[in-house]
């Protein structure tokens, strides 16, 4: 599963180098660009919602904050 995962992710990134490298900077990339920072924003929520909803903000010790 590990080396499938691994290869998986070796084809999505050289897919994004080949797309952002060789893409013109119209609004077909604005509209891709777009997309990529909803998903990190989205990303960032839900792990903060995951260290978040593991207790209270007084049970969160230092090193969730720090990942936060």
């Amino acid at each position: 599963m590990l080396t499938t995962t691994n290869r998986l992710i070796e084809q999505f990134s050289a897919l994004a180098g080949l797309s952002s490298e060789n893409m013109i900077r119209g609004s077909a990339w604005r509209f891709q660009e777009i997309g990529k920072r909803i998903e990190r924003a989205l990303g960032t929520c839900r792990i903060a919602n995951y260290l978040l909803s593991n207790g209270s903000m007084n049970g969160i010790d230092g090193d969730e904050l720090g990942a936060l």
